[in-house]
């Protein structure tokens, strides 16, 4: 009769394991599917991969790398489609760096197959989503196409996998799977960013801080009102004390006016102060400048003090510091 089939949970074992896969993690299980949630929550609001890249690697243990792509997936199936092209975007730039392996990406999709049943409860295009992430994980070559042939992974992959094969196999396949949550959105983010700071640099031109309200209240992209803060204090380094002092005061109006919520400025000054080292290579006394801003934005109560001690003493006191963004 022959060796007994293996258990599906045996398909990613079977495959060769890179050695860091094999080592011992760092913190227990339990910890790190908490944290997985957390960054990638943080990062669909802030979407700085650099930032969640640092913190994954910080975690030391890239054996429960899978945990990380099974939550990152299913926390983007209950959100948009803007924010599950972001996953996808995520998964092949952390497997280009090499933080994530082929072999833990397989591994977390072999998870979720166990679980689909169970997450159609609640997101009832579960099956159809994750075939989605599975063909565009083939298409950016985070998996080789023979993992969709596996006998085991057929078996429990089961029409996920068929899914995925026809979306591979329809004409220009790969082309079309750039789009397949029919979203563009690192062209749009780098727009959008370019807007921003149009629109800023405007504002310090004409002193109209209504009209500099109106207009970032019209982007209507209330998820990415961090970028307006950052923006405006990396834009401000550059400017005299007075500009400085209007655009501080145009921040406070977006806060008064309930534009711009207290959530997303924290995010922005977090960024900022993940970013200080590098800000301070360009503009040296950048930290002072800094320091001012969020000083002013807890007068002006876009801010409570304790989240204004909380940022500082994460970044100041040997935190890591993040590369900027443009």
């Amino acid at each position: 009769f022959g060796a007994p089939p293996a258990p599906p949970q045996a398909a990613a074992a079977q495959r060769s394991v890179p050695l860091a896969d094999s080592l011992p993690a760092k913190i227990p299980l339990k910890d790190f599917k908490a944290k997985c949630m957390e960054l990638v929550d943080e990062f669909l609001t802030s979407e700085d991969t650099e930032e969640l890249k640092d913190d994954l690697t910080a975690m030391h243990s890239p054996m429960l790398h899978y945990e990380f792509v099974r939550r990152a997936i299913t926390l983007a199936m209950e959100r948009s489609a803007r924010e599950r092209e972001l996953v996808s975007e995520l998964l092949s730039k952390l497997y280009g760096a090499r933080v994530l392996s082929s072999e833990q990406c397989g591994k977390g999709f072999e998870r979720l197959f166990e679980v689909v049943e169970d997450l159609q409860l609640d997101i009832p295009a579960a099956k159809r989503y994750i075939s989605q992430f599975l063909a565009r994980a083939v298409a950016d070559e985070i998996l080789p196409p023979s993992f969709l042939s596996d006998p085991l992974i057929e078996r429990l992959g089961g029409e996920v996998i068929d899914h995925a094969k026809v979306l591979l196999s329809i004409k220009h396949g790969l082309v079309r799977l750039d789009n397949v949550w029919g979203t563009t959105s690192a062209a749009s983010v780098d727009d959008l960013k370019q807007e921003i700071k149009m629109l800023l640099q405007e504002f310090i031109n004409s002193s109209d801080i209504d009209e500099a309200c109106e207009c970032i209240k019209r982007l209507g992209v209330p998820h990415f009102h961090h970028e307006i803060i950052k923006r405006a204090v990396v834009l401000s380094l550059d400017f005299s004390e007075r500009e400085q002092a209007m655009m501080s005061s145009l921040l406070a109006e977006l806060g008064k006016r309930e534009i711009i919520s207290d959530k997303q400025v924290e995010i922005g000054f977090r960024r900022l102060y993940a970013a200080l080292q590098d800000l301070e290579l360009d503009v040296p006394g950048a930290s002072k400048i800094l320091e001012v801003f969020i000083n002013q934005a807890a007068k002006d109560n876009c801010l409570p003090a304790q989240t204004v001690e909380a940022i500082k003493k994460r970044y100041l006191n040997g935190a890591k510091s993040a590369p900027t963004t443009n």
